[in-house]
Protein backbone atom coordinates (compact mmCIF):
# COMPACT_ATOMS: atom_id res chain seq x y z
CA UNK A 1 0.00 0.00 0.00
CA UNK A 2 1.32 3.42 -0.92
CA UNK A 3 1.21 6.11 1.72
CA UNK A 4 0.72 9.81 1.00
CA UNK A 5 1.20 12.95 3.03
CA UNK A 6 -2.01 14.89 2.61
CA UNK A 7 -1.58 18.32 1.08
CA UNK A 8 1.98 17.72 -0.14
CA UNK A 9 3.29 16.80 -3.60
CA UNK A 10 4.29 13.16 -3.34
CA UNK A 11 7.39 11.69 -4.93
CA UNK A 12 7.18 7.92 -5.03
CA UNK A 13 10.15 5.76 -4.22
CA UNK A 14 11.70 4.33 -7.36
CA UNK A 15 10.76 0.76 -8.17
CA UNK A 16 13.91 -1.16 -8.99
CA UNK A 17 14.54 -4.10 -11.27
CA UNK A 18 17.74 -6.13 -11.35
CA UNK A 19 19.36 -7.14 -14.61
CA UNK A 20 21.33 -10.35 -15.03
CA UNK A 21 25.04 -9.88 -15.69
CA UNK A 22 27.89 -12.23 -16.59
CA UNK A 23 29.52 -14.02 -13.70
CA UNK A 24 31.71 -11.69 -11.68
CA UNK A 25 29.84 -8.54 -12.73
CA UNK A 26 27.89 -6.57 -10.16
CA UNK A 27 24.12 -6.12 -10.18
CA UNK A 28 23.01 -2.62 -11.12
CA UNK A 29 19.73 -0.77 -11.01
CA UNK A 30 18.18 -0.21 -14.41
CA UNK A 31 17.06 3.33 -15.06
CA UNK A 32 13.27 3.29 -15.17
CA UNK A 33 11.07 5.69 -17.13
CA UNK A 34 9.60 8.38 -14.88
CA UNK A 35 5.82 8.71 -14.78
CA UNK A 36 3.72 11.32 -12.99
CA UNK A 37 0.20 10.27 -11.94
CA UNK A 38 -2.30 13.01 -11.10
CA UNK A 39 -5.69 12.07 -9.62
CA UNK A 40 -7.74 13.20 -6.65
CA UNK A 41 -8.66 9.56 -5.95
CA UNK A 42 -5.70 7.83 -4.22
CA UNK A 43 -7.15 4.41 -5.05
CA UNK A 44 -6.70 5.05 -8.78
CA UNK A 45 -3.03 5.94 -8.31
CA UNK A 46 -2.44 3.01 -5.97
CA UNK A 47 -3.97 0.57 -8.44
CA UNK A 48 -1.74 1.70 -11.31
CA UNK A 49 1.42 1.70 -9.19
CA UNK A 50 0.67 -1.73 -7.73
CA UNK A 51 0.41 -3.31 -11.19
CA UNK A 52 3.37 -1.54 -12.81
CA UNK A 53 5.75 -0.73 -9.99
CA UNK A 54 8.58 -2.73 -11.60
CA UNK A 55 8.23 -0.91 -14.92
CA UNK A 56 8.24 2.77 -13.94
CA UNK A 57 9.47 5.23 -11.34
CA UNK A 58 6.25 6.78 -10.09
CA UNK A 59 5.53 10.28 -8.82
CA UNK A 60 2.06 11.45 -7.85
CA UNK A 61 -0.09 14.46 -6.98
CA UNK A 62 -3.73 15.05 -5.99
CA UNK A 63 -4.39 17.99 -8.33
CA UNK A 64 -2.88 20.11 -11.07
CA UNK A 65 -1.24 22.66 -8.79
CA UNK A 66 0.53 19.93 -6.82
CA UNK A 67 1.58 18.27 -10.08
CA UNK A 68 3.31 21.45 -11.25
CA UNK A 69 5.10 21.64 -7.89
CA UNK A 70 6.31 18.06 -8.29
CA UNK A 71 7.64 18.84 -11.77
CA UNK A 72 9.37 21.98 -10.54
CA UNK A 73 11.02 19.99 -7.74
CA UNK A 74 11.92 16.81 -9.61
CA UNK A 75 12.18 17.96 -13.21
CA UNK A 76 10.36 16.74 -16.31
CA UNK A 77 9.16 13.14 -16.56
CA UNK A 78 8.79 10.86 -19.55
CA UNK A 79 4.99 10.67 -19.21
CA UNK A 80 2.19 12.37 -17.28
CA UNK A 81 -1.23 10.76 -16.78
CA UNK A 82 -3.93 12.95 -15.29
CA UNK A 83 -7.59 12.69 -14.46
CA UNK A 84 -9.88 15.22 -16.14
CA UNK A 85 -12.09 16.28 -13.22
CA UNK A 86 -10.07 17.44 -10.22
CA UNK A 87 -10.31 20.29 -7.70
CA UNK A 88 -8.24 23.47 -8.13
CA UNK A 89 -7.18 22.72 -11.74
CA UNK A 90 -8.70 20.27 -14.22
CA UNK A 91 -6.65 17.83 -16.28
CA UNK A 92 -6.95 19.66 -19.61
CA UNK A 93 -5.68 22.91 -18.08
CA UNK A 94 -2.82 21.07 -16.39
CA UNK A 95 -1.73 19.37 -19.62
CA UNK A 96 -1.83 22.67 -21.50
CA UNK A 97 0.59 24.13 -18.93
CA UNK A 98 2.78 21.02 -19.02
CA UNK A 99 2.91 21.27 -22.84
CA UNK A 100 4.20 24.84 -22.53
CA UNK A 101 6.67 24.19 -19.71
CA UNK A 102 7.88 20.67 -20.54
CA UNK A 103 7.15 20.05 -24.23
CA UNK A 104 9.02 16.73 -24.34
CA UNK A 105 6.71 15.12 -21.78
CA UNK A 106 4.11 12.80 -23.31
CA UNK A 107 0.66 13.70 -22.00
CA UNK A 108 -2.23 11.27 -21.39
CA UNK A 109 -5.69 12.25 -20.12
CA UNK A 110 -7.94 9.90 -18.13
CA UNK A 111 -11.60 10.79 -18.46
CA UNK A 112 -15.09 9.53 -17.78
CA UNK A 113 -17.78 9.20 -20.42
CA UNK A 114 -19.30 12.56 -19.45
CA UNK A 115 -16.01 14.37 -20.14
CA UNK A 116 -15.46 13.13 -23.70
CA UNK A 117 -16.17 16.44 -25.39
CA UNK A 118 -13.58 18.22 -23.24
CA UNK A 119 -11.05 15.45 -23.88
CA UNK A 120 -11.58 15.63 -27.65
CA UNK A 121 -11.12 19.41 -27.50
CA UNK A 122 -7.82 18.92 -25.64
CA UNK A 123 -6.65 16.47 -28.32
CA UNK A 124 -7.57 18.89 -31.08
CA UNK A 125 -5.64 21.67 -29.36
CA UNK A 126 -2.55 19.47 -29.43
CA UNK A 127 -2.11 19.28 -25.67
CA UNK A 128 -2.36 15.48 -25.26
CA UNK A 129 -1.05 12.32 -26.89
CA UNK A 130 -3.91 10.02 -25.89
CA UNK A 131 -7.08 10.10 -23.86
CA UNK A 132 -8.27 6.97 -22.07
CA UNK A 133 -11.75 6.30 -20.72
CA UNK A 134 -12.19 5.22 -17.10
CA UNK A 135 -12.05 2.50 -15.99
CA UNK A 136 -9.07 1.62 -18.16
CA UNK A 137 -8.06 -2.09 -18.27
CA UNK A 138 -4.46 -2.77 -17.24
CA UNK A 139 -3.49 -4.30 -20.57
CA UNK A 140 -4.81 -1.25 -22.46
CA UNK A 141 -2.98 1.17 -20.15
CA UNK A 142 0.24 -0.83 -20.41
CA UNK A 143 0.08 -0.81 -24.22
CA UNK A 144 -0.62 2.93 -24.31
CA UNK A 145 2.28 3.64 -21.96
CA UNK A 146 4.62 1.70 -24.24
CA UNK A 147 3.37 3.76 -27.16
CA UNK A 148 3.92 6.92 -25.10
CA UNK A 149 7.53 5.90 -24.37
CA UNK A 150 8.13 5.37 -28.09
CA UNK A 151 6.68 8.82 -28.72
CA UNK A 152 8.96 10.34 -26.06
CA UNK A 153 11.99 8.69 -27.63
CA UNK A 154 10.96 10.01 -31.04
CA UNK A 155 10.46 13.56 -29.73
CA UNK A 156 13.74 13.70 -27.83
CA UNK A 157 15.87 12.05 -30.53
CA UNK A 158 14.48 14.42 -33.17
CA UNK A 159 15.11 17.43 -30.92
CA UNK A 160 18.67 16.31 -30.15
CA UNK A 161 19.39 15.76 -33.84
CA UNK A 162 18.03 19.18 -34.76
CA UNK A 163 19.95 20.86 -31.95
CA UNK A 164 23.19 19.15 -32.95
CA UNK A 165 22.66 20.08 -36.60
CA UNK A 166 21.86 23.68 -35.69
CA UNK A 167 24.79 23.93 -33.30
CA UNK A 168 27.14 22.59 -35.98
CA UNK A 169 25.83 25.06 -38.56
CA UNK A 170 26.19 27.94 -36.11
CA UNK A 171 29.73 26.85 -35.24
CA UNK A 172 30.68 26.80 -38.93
CA UNK A 173 29.12 30.22 -39.45
CA UNK A 174 30.96 31.67 -36.45
CA UNK A 175 34.30 30.29 -37.68
CA UNK A 176 33.76 31.86 -41.08
CA UNK A 177 32.80 35.18 -39.48
CA UNK A 178 35.85 35.01 -37.22
CA UNK A 179 38.02 35.36 -40.31
CA UNK A 180 36.28 38.62 -41.24
CA UNK A 181 35.68 40.05 -37.75
CA UNK A 182 38.11 38.46 -35.29
CA UNK A 183 37.43 41.04 -32.55
CA UNK A 184 33.68 40.45 -32.59
CA UNK A 185 33.84 36.69 -32.74
CA UNK A 186 36.65 36.50 -30.23
CA UNK A 187 34.20 38.08 -27.81
CA UNK A 188 31.42 35.77 -29.04
CA UNK A 189 33.59 32.74 -28.24
CA UNK A 190 34.30 34.01 -24.73
CA UNK A 191 30.62 34.81 -24.19
CA UNK A 192 29.54 31.37 -25.40
CA UNK A 193 31.85 29.50 -23.02
CA UNK A 194 31.02 31.69 -20.04
CA UNK A 195 27.27 31.63 -20.75
CA UNK A 196 27.29 27.85 -21.20
CA UNK A 197 29.02 27.30 -17.85
CA UNK A 198 26.69 29.73 -16.07
CA UNK A 199 23.56 28.22 -17.65
CA UNK A 200 24.61 24.76 -16.52
CA UNK A 201 25.44 26.05 -13.02
CA UNK A 202 22.01 27.62 -12.44
CA UNK A 203 20.07 24.72 -13.99
CA UNK A 204 18.76 26.26 -17.23
CA UNK A 205 17.31 23.32 -19.21
CA UNK A 206 17.96 24.44 -22.82
CA UNK A 207 21.63 25.36 -22.58
CA UNK A 208 22.03 25.02 -26.36
CA UNK A 209 19.75 28.02 -26.90
CA UNK A 210 21.93 30.18 -24.64
CA UNK A 211 25.07 28.95 -26.43
CA UNK A 212 23.68 29.74 -29.88
CA UNK A 213 22.44 33.18 -28.79
CA UNK A 214 25.86 34.04 -27.33
CA UNK A 215 27.67 32.75 -30.43
CA UNK A 216 25.52 34.78 -32.83
CA UNK A 217 25.08 37.84 -30.64
CA UNK A 218 27.93 39.75 -32.26
CA UNK A 219 26.93 39.07 -35.87
CA UNK A 220 25.48 42.57 -36.10
CA UNK A 221 29.06 43.88 -35.99
CA UNK A 222 29.34 43.13 -39.73
CA UNK A 223 27.47 46.40 -40.34
CA UNK A 224 29.75 48.56 -38.15
CA UNK A 225 32.63 50.68 -39.49
CA UNK A 226 36.07 49.20 -38.82
CA UNK A 227 37.06 52.08 -36.55
CA UNK A 228 33.96 51.60 -34.39
CA UNK A 229 34.56 47.84 -34.19
CA UNK A 230 38.09 48.49 -32.94
CA UNK A 231 36.93 51.02 -30.33
CA UNK A 232 34.09 48.78 -29.14
CA UNK A 233 36.11 45.61 -28.63
CA UNK A 234 39.15 47.30 -27.16
CA UNK A 235 37.12 49.08 -24.48
CA UNK A 236 37.72 52.63 -25.71
CA UNK A 237 35.09 55.34 -24.97
CA UNK A 238 32.35 55.80 -27.57
CA UNK A 239 30.62 58.99 -28.64
CA UNK A 240 26.83 59.18 -28.09
CA UNK A 241 26.23 58.54 -31.81
CA UNK A 242 28.58 55.57 -31.78
CA UNK A 243 26.87 54.15 -28.67
CA UNK A 244 23.49 54.51 -30.38
CA UNK A 245 24.84 52.53 -33.35
CA UNK A 246 26.18 49.82 -31.03
CA UNK A 247 22.81 49.65 -29.24
CA UNK A 248 21.24 48.73 -32.58
CA UNK A 249 23.51 45.68 -32.98
CA UNK A 250 21.07 43.15 -31.46
CA UNK A 251 18.38 44.29 -33.89
CA UNK A 252 20.80 43.93 -36.79
CA UNK A 253 21.65 40.40 -35.65
CA UNK A 254 17.97 39.50 -35.38
CA UNK A 255 17.28 40.81 -38.90
CA UNK A 256 20.06 38.58 -40.25
CA UNK A 257 18.91 35.50 -38.32
CA UNK A 258 15.11 35.72 -38.67
CA UNK A 259 14.96 33.78 -41.97
CA UNK A 260 16.65 30.74 -40.35
CA UNK A 261 14.15 28.10 -39.20
CA UNK A 262 14.07 27.26 -35.46
CA UNK A 263 15.94 30.41 -34.45
CA UNK A 264 12.87 32.38 -33.36
CA UNK A 265 13.51 31.71 -29.66
CA UNK A 266 17.20 32.49 -30.09
CA UNK A 267 16.30 35.80 -31.74
CA UNK A 268 14.02 36.68 -28.83
CA UNK A 269 16.80 35.79 -26.39
CA UNK A 270 19.25 38.04 -28.25
CA UNK A 271 16.68 40.86 -28.25
CA UNK A 272 16.22 40.69 -24.47
CA UNK A 273 19.66 39.51 -23.34
CA UNK A 274 21.60 42.07 -25.37
CA UNK A 275 19.26 45.03 -25.00
CA UNK A 276 20.93 48.37 -24.15
CA UNK A 277 22.10 48.65 -20.54
CA UNK A 278 19.72 51.57 -19.90
CA UNK A 279 16.79 49.13 -20.13
CA UNK A 280 17.95 47.47 -16.92
CA UNK A 281 18.53 43.84 -15.97
CA UNK A 282 16.25 41.48 -17.95
CA UNK A 283 13.65 39.42 -16.08
CA UNK A 284 14.33 35.93 -17.44
CA UNK A 285 17.27 33.95 -16.08
CA UNK A 286 18.35 32.91 -19.60
CA UNK A 287 18.59 36.55 -20.67
CA UNK A 288 20.42 37.48 -17.46
CA UNK A 289 23.04 34.80 -18.21
CA UNK A 290 23.75 36.49 -21.54
CA UNK A 291 23.74 40.01 -20.11
CA UNK A 292 26.01 39.23 -17.16
CA UNK A 293 28.45 37.40 -19.45
CA UNK A 294 28.56 40.40 -21.79
CA UNK A 295 28.86 42.96 -18.99
CA UNK A 296 31.67 41.02 -17.30
CA UNK A 297 33.60 40.83 -20.56
CA UNK A 298 33.10 44.56 -21.19
CA UNK A 299 34.10 45.55 -17.63
CA UNK A 300 37.27 43.47 -17.60
CA UNK A 301 38.09 44.87 -21.04
CA UNK A 302 38.21 48.37 -19.54
CA UNK A 303 40.98 47.54 -17.05
CA UNK A 304 38.70 46.56 -14.17
CA UNK A 305 39.90 43.55 -12.19
CA UNK A 306 37.61 40.50 -12.11
CA UNK A 307 36.80 41.29 -8.46
CA UNK A 308 35.84 44.88 -9.29
CA UNK A 309 33.72 43.69 -12.21
CA UNK A 310 31.87 41.17 -10.01
CA UNK A 311 31.12 43.83 -7.40
CA UNK A 312 29.78 46.14 -10.08
CA UNK A 313 27.55 43.37 -11.47
CA UNK A 314 26.19 42.64 -8.01
CA UNK A 315 25.24 46.31 -7.64
CA UNK A 316 23.40 46.25 -10.98
CA UNK A 317 20.80 43.89 -9.58
CA UNK A 318 21.47 40.53 -11.22
CA UNK A 319 20.14 37.41 -9.50
CA UNK A 320 22.35 36.61 -6.51
CA UNK A 321 22.62 32.96 -7.53
CA UNK A 322 23.88 34.04 -10.94
CA UNK A 323 26.50 36.42 -9.56
CA UNK A 324 27.61 33.71 -7.13
CA UNK A 325 27.92 31.22 -10.00
CA UNK A 326 30.00 33.71 -12.00
CA UNK A 327 32.19 34.36 -8.95
CA UNK A 328 32.82 30.62 -8.61
CA UNK A 329 33.56 30.34 -12.34
CA UNK A 330 36.05 33.24 -12.25
CA UNK A 331 37.77 31.78 -9.18
CA UNK A 332 37.99 28.40 -10.88
CA UNK A 333 39.55 29.97 -13.98
CA UNK A 334 42.07 31.77 -11.79
CA UNK A 335 43.08 28.61 -9.97
CA UNK A 336 42.99 26.45 -13.07
CA UNK A 337 45.34 28.73 -14.96
CA UNK A 338 46.63 26.33 -17.55
CA UNK A 339 48.08 29.12 -19.74
CA UNK A 340 51.35 28.18 -21.40
CA UNK A 341 53.41 28.96 -24.46
CA UNK A 342 53.54 26.36 -27.22
CA UNK A 343 55.26 26.29 -30.57
CA UNK A 344 53.21 26.37 -33.75
CA UNK A 345 54.24 22.78 -34.33
CA UNK A 346 52.77 21.73 -30.95
CA UNK A 347 49.37 23.38 -31.38
CA UNK A 348 46.56 20.90 -30.74
CA UNK A 349 42.78 20.96 -31.21
CA UNK A 350 41.01 21.87 -27.97
CA UNK A 351 43.48 24.55 -26.92
CA UNK A 352 42.17 28.12 -26.57
CA UNK A 353 44.08 31.24 -27.51
CA UNK A 354 45.05 33.21 -24.41
CA UNK A 355 46.12 36.29 -26.38
CA UNK A 356 45.23 38.23 -29.52
CA UNK A 357 47.23 37.20 -32.57
CA UNK A 358 48.35 40.06 -34.85
CA UNK A 359 50.14 40.09 -38.17
CA UNK A 360 53.44 41.98 -38.51
CA UNK A 361 51.44 44.90 -39.97
CA UNK A 362 49.23 45.10 -36.86
CA UNK A 363 46.13 43.43 -38.30
CA UNK A 364 44.23 41.26 -35.82
CA UNK A 365 44.04 37.71 -37.17
CA UNK A 366 42.48 35.82 -34.27
CA UNK A 367 41.22 37.12 -30.92
CA UNK A 368 41.91 35.64 -27.52
CA UNK A 369 39.34 33.08 -26.52
CA UNK A 370 39.23 31.54 -30.00
CA UNK A 371 38.94 27.75 -29.79
CA UNK A 372 41.70 26.08 -31.76
CA UNK A 373 40.49 23.49 -34.25
CA UNK A 374 42.26 21.63 -37.04
CA UNK A 375 41.49 24.31 -39.65
CA UNK A 376 42.74 27.05 -37.28
CA UNK A 377 46.02 25.17 -36.72
CA UNK A 378 46.57 24.91 -40.48
CA UNK A 379 45.85 28.62 -40.91
CA UNK A 380 48.19 29.71 -38.11
CA UNK A 381 51.02 27.54 -39.38
CA UNK A 382 50.53 28.91 -42.89
CA UNK A 383 50.58 32.49 -41.56
CA UNK A 384 53.51 32.04 -39.18
CA UNK A 385 55.89 33.86 -41.50
CA UNK A 386 53.63 36.96 -41.46
CA UNK A 387 53.40 37.07 -37.66
CA UNK A 388 56.61 39.00 -37.14
CA UNK A 389 58.83 35.97 -36.65
CA UNK A 390 56.88 34.58 -33.71
CA UNK A 391 57.78 31.04 -32.69
CA UNK A 392 55.22 30.45 -29.91
CA UNK A 393 51.68 31.32 -28.89
CA UNK A 394 50.12 31.65 -25.44
CA UNK A 395 47.24 29.19 -25.12
CA UNK A 396 44.98 27.79 -22.44
CA UNK A 397 45.27 24.04 -22.25
CA UNK A 398 42.11 21.90 -22.36
CA UNK A 399 40.92 20.45 -19.05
Amino acid sequence: MLRYNQGEPKARVRSRSLALHPRGASLTTAALPRLLLVDDEPAVIEGIVRKMRREYEFFSANDGVQALKVLKQHGPMHIIITDMRMPVMDGATLLAQVAALYPDMVRILLTGQTDLSAAIAAVNEGNIFRFLVKPCPSEVLRAQLKAALRQHELITSERVLLEQTLRGAVQTLSEVMALALPEAFGRATRLRERARCLAESVGIPDVWRVEVAATLSQIGAVSLPDELVSKLYHGRPLTPDEQATVDRMPGMAIDLLKPIARLAQVCELIKVGFAPEKQGVPASLEAQVLRISTDFDALTNTNKTPHEALEELRRRGFEETLVDALTTLVAKDGVKGGVTEVSFRDLRAGMVLAEDVYSSSGTLILARGHAIRANVIERLRALQASLGGRQTLRVRLPE
